[in-house]
């Protein structure tokens, strides 16, 4: 043992609480609502009022999270802060991905031992004590709340910022911490997102404004309300694509994005993964909806299904679960959206009830030229949703050059209109970013009022199309020549047979 861990483990606070009795906790800054505001329905993600943060936890935990917050304290006093987040982190991993409220619930009861990690924590910046080929206390720990933070609703994230806020010095050189967080993002952008992000407001909140400072040039403040917020206009949406595997979720986070989109799948064995044809492993369905969850953004479910193509009864219940797994995760419906055609719209439908009255009923437009006959089927399906908002989902190449009247027919003063592109269409070509900037302002000026989801051409699209033109043209000019020398051909024997 290090002299350093002896000196911490013989602290004069000490995190353990006594054995069969409540652990002693912190009173929260504000009385926990009794329900959460409206828009919110579940306890676990509400959002507060404008400017403020969500109360600690709630007061009223069960028993299994007391009995853990126990194991997390005793591995505290046995192997110190590592030790300590290392059996949290086991703790909360072994529950279903999306049992927030559980993982709240424990962060509450763990509390004191979590203070005391901060303290240790803050101990070593200001100390200026690094890790070790042996130990690698700063680097485990924080990876560990990391992880943690990713399962945690608005109250847990905002626990686990502030017992690492107040443990830590106002300093502007944070040593090894911000070092650690920084690397993180690399193969965990979310849990770094999460926890960097709430340590920040903590510290902006606690009047650390030198540490803030230091901290946030890697990490924005978390905002407790979410990415995406009730009441927010679907125009202001940035979406990223197919956001399949932890990669490109990770992608997602570090570009700031409000919405995510996944291609929903079956897999081979059973259960439900997002896919798309990637070679990195796949995130199971359950595990993407909770990461969306902690992040607070919107969810785009892109119902493929491609095992159940062929055959509507099982695809249908495969849709009618996939609803129940949405519903049961405790997702707000303001931050969803089914992505369907009409008759698995129809399977949602059923399979909602009443539930998840806000979450946006994603029609797609069959492919082809936009025409007055899909104007007057698209009236049928608004219909159909009513009183759903729906979104009609139409492909960049089919209403590029769509007239302005004819999307304002299309909208039908109850839809908005979204867009989506095939990077891999060698037709219509969007070769520059610039270029994803310029046809997204124009389509918002003929009308288009929903999520523009339109993303710059492969490279190989590009060629192809460039090629594609070179051979047009040269066809082109060989029909032109062909024509010249036949009608001159032409002229010849005429010339000659009126001689």
């Amino acid at each position: 043992m290090s002299w350093y861990d002896s000196v911490r483990r013989q602290a004069p606070v000490v995190a353990k609480p006594l054995k069969n009795e409540t652990p002693a906790t912190p009173q929260p800054q504000e009385q926990a609502p009794t329900q959460g505001p409206t828009g919110m329905p579940t306890r676990d993600e509400f959002v507060t009022a404008p400017g403020k943060g969500p109360n600690i936890l709630p007061m009223d935990v069960p028993p299994l999270a007391q009995q853990h917050s126990q194991q997390v304290a005793d591995a505290y006093l046995k192997g110190g802060a590592m030790a300590a987040t290392t059996k949290l982190r086991e703790l909360v991993q072994a529950q279903p991905a999306l049992d927030t409220a559980y993982v709240n619930d424990l962060i509450r009861m763990s509390q004191p031992t979590l203070q005391q990690v901060g303290a240790d924590m803050g101990f070593r910046v200001s100390k200026n004590k690094d890790d070790s080929k042996t130990s690698n206390i700063t680097h485990d720990t924080l990876n560990a709340l990391a992880q943690v933070a990713e399962r945690a609703g608005p109250e847990g994230q905002k626990a686990l910022g502030k017992a690492l806020a107040d443990g830590l010095p106002d300093n502007n050189e944070l040593n090894q911490f911000d070092d650690v967080l920084k690397d993180m993002k690399a193969k965990n952008a979310l849990g770094a997102a999460l926890l960097g992000g709430a340590t920040v407001t903590e510290l902006q909140a606690s009047g650390k404004t030198k540490a803030a400072k230091e901290l946030q040039l890697d990490h924005k403040p978390l905002d407790y309300q979410g990415q995406w917020k009730p009441g927010q206009k679907l125009s202001e949406a940035n979406s990223a694509h197919a956001t399949n595997t932890q990669s490109d979720f990770n992608k997602a986070v570090e570009e700031g994005k409000n919405w995510v989109e996944g291609d929903l799948q079956m897999k081979k064995e059973g259960g439900m993964e997002m896919s798309h044809d990637e070679f990195d492993p796949k995130l199971p369905f359950q595990e993407w909806l909770a990461k969306g969850k902690a992040l607070g953004v919107g969810m785009k479910i892109d119902v493929k299904l491609d095992a159940f193509k062929d055959d509507p009864v099982k695809k249908e219940a495969a849709v009618k679960e996939m609803v129940n797994q949405v519903v049961a995760s405790g997702i707000p419906s303001e931050r969803l959206m089914f992505s369907v055609n009409p008759t698995e719209a129809r399977w949602v439908r059923e399979a909602l009830g009443d539930k998840l009255p806000n979450a946006i009923m994603g029609v797609n437009v069959p492919n082809g030229e936009l025409t007055n006959q899909t104007v007057e089927e698209m009236k049928q399906h608004i219909a159909d949703n009513a009183p759903r908002p729906v979104s009609l989902i139409v492909r960049y190449m089919d209403i590029k050059n769509a007239s302005p009247e004819l999307i304002q027919a299309l909208k039908n003063e109850k839809a908005t209109i979204s867009v989506w592109n095939d990077p891999g269409d060698i037709s219509p070509l969007i070769e520059q970013a610039d270029d994803v900037v310029s046809e997204t302002k124009k389509l918002k000026e003929r009308g288009v009022d929903g999520m523009v989801d339109i993303r710059k051409s492969d490279s190989l699209a590009v060629a192809a199309g460039k090629s594609k033109a070179l051979y047009e043209g040269a066809k082109d000019v060989a029909s032109d020549v062909k024509d010249s020398v036949v009608s001159g051909f032409k002229s010849t024997v005429s010339f000659g047979k009126w001689k």
